[in-house]
């Protein structure tokens, strides 16, 4: 076992890290909705719903399903660069996939506009899962943990000042964008260097990791598809102002769900944590 494992954070620490940073930036980001039906109105909100649901989609292809495979590789089957490798690879496949449907679909040029500016933001997400996979392999999720909380912070503060400034969605999620962009490349990027990154890559063997997560990924990209389809067919049947209503209407179970999660999850290692000394303290 390398150093970086052994310097690690106990299992109850990660826990914990790694729930409170899930959930300040999921809580924020579903709040976008919110924040463009009041600011602009539930037209608009509609159009960034069909964004969201479009490009969460796309971004289980650029994922690829392959974090748990990641954090469990122990042996060190693939190094690090190449798993950062094999997500630019998928990455470039959702972006291309991504556009494809819209062309197919015919969006107008504000609805196309705000699914590919949404579809590079969900590109940083999926870059930033690569390498928080990396530093989950150390045991420091307090690294993962504080990258959410910052990304919880910058980008809904982009999005905010942005959309009040400019009334402009487009110009609001090119700021999102930009905010998760930077802290992807100037912390995650640089924290799962800093734990002993390997850098080693081979073209072969990222081959063979695609090869191996494939089943997962065709999972994973058959259940967001069968989440994100019916709000696209809502936009299709019924308009975007119609599935801007939906939307915020269905925008409170998102967030009790995300808090019974957090809360499940807290309590569990708590009470774990509560059994006695050992690698949970």
């Amino acid at each position: 076992m390398d150093e970086s494992l052994d310097n690690g954070l106990s299992i109850k620490k990660n826990l914990i890290w790694n729930s409170v940073g899930n959930l300040i930036y999921l809580g924020t980001q579903w709040l976008f909705t919110y924040i463009v039906a009041i600011l602009l109105g539930f037209t608009e909100a509609g159009v960034y719903a069909l964004a969201v649901s479009v490009c969460s989609t796309f971004h289980t292809i650029a994922s690829y399903s392959m974090r748990n495979y990641q954090a469990s590789d122990i042996e060190r089957r693939y190094t690090d660069s190449e798993y950062a490798g094999s997500r630019i690879v998928t990455s470039i496949i959702a972006l291309i996939g991504c556009g494809a449907l819209v062309l197919i679909k015919r969006y107008k040029p504000e609805p196309a506009s705000c699914i590919m500016v949404f579809m590079l933001f969900k590109l940083t997400e999926a870059m930033s899962d690569v390498y928080q996979g990396s530093i989950q392999l150390r045991s420091r999720m307090d690294y993962v943990g504080i990258s959410f909380a910052l990304r919880g912070v910058a980008t809904p503060a982009a999005f905010i000042v942005l959309l009040t400034i400019t009334k402009s969605l487009v110009l609001a999620l090119m700021g999102v964008t930009l905010a998760s962009a930077s802290i992807v490349c100037f912390y995650d990027r640089n924290k799962a260097h800093d734990l002993a990154y390997t850098s080693s890559i081979s073209l072969s063997n990222i081959l063979s990791l695609l090869k191996a997560c494939f089943p997962t990924a065709a999972y994973g990209l058959l259940f967001a598809a069968a989440g994100q389809l019916p709000r696209m067919a809502i936009e299709s049947t019924a308009g975007t102002e119609a599935l801007g209503f939906y939307s915020s209407i269905a925008m409170p179970v998102s967030i009790i769900q995300i808090s019974a999660s957090f809360l499940f999850n807290m309590g569990r290692t708590l009470s774990i944590g509560n059994i006695g000394p050992g690698p949970w303290v």
